[in-house]
């Protein structure tokens, strides 16, 4: 039973969330397009109606749910009313806490902001691995340069590499510190959920 009750929570903790977010945000979700359907399952049952995703976000029609869930739902001032109805097991709706829009915004462009920084940091990896190929190359070259001018150019072409090593991984690092403080901020902000 205490599994069952457990389950119930995390699937309504999870669905108020994201509706909650919905709530939270100022922009309206009228007009927009359904990108996709999915079942929607509570305790290994499928219930007869689907979840629909928006904008990346999955609403659940609160009804077919708190019937599942063992509740009774209402509409009243335009705001959806979860009461536990008598006798069932239900769940204690007061213990989730909805993310702010202020944390969804900055949770989002964080997450925006790590995917961009990812790339950015697999080029620098591939520019690097580029660089030490490069360096092998001009490193072999200096070792059959045969005469003074030939060794004058195939160290200057190590130099030159050398110092664009360290830059990409000083660039590297400044690129990986921002990573650090963007994976910061979402810790943070789930912390407070």
């Amino acid at each position: 039973m205490e599994v069952r009750k457990y389950a119930i929570g995390l699937i309504v903790g999870a669905v108020l969330m994201y509706s909650g977010q919905a709530v939270a945000e100022s922009v309206s979700k009228i007009g927009k397009k359904v990108q996709a359907e999915y079942n929607v399952k509570v305790d290994g049952k499928v219930l007869n109606t689907k979840a629909l995703a928006v904008d990346n976000q999955t609403y659940t029609p609160n009804r077919v749910l708190a019937d599942a869930i063992g509740y009774d739902i209402a509409f009243s001032n335009k705001e959806v009313v979860f009461n536990k109805k008598p006798g069932s097991i239900g769940v204690n709706l007061s213990a989730i806490n909805l993310i702010s829009s202020d944390d969804l915004v900055k949770l989002r462009k964080s997450e925006d902001q790590i995917r961009i920084i990812t790339e950015q940091i697999k080029e620098q990896e591939r520019i690097l691995t580029g660089l030490d190929s490069d360096l092998k190359i001009a490193t072999g070259e200096l070792g059959a340069a045969v005469d003074k001018n030939q060794k004058q150019v195939a160290e200057a072409r190590i130099s030159g590499i050398i110092s664009s090593t360290e830059t990409t991984k000083e660039r590297l690092k400044n690129i990986q510190s921002k990573l650090q403080n963007e994976t910061d901020v979402i810790v943070s902000i789930r912390s407070k959920y």
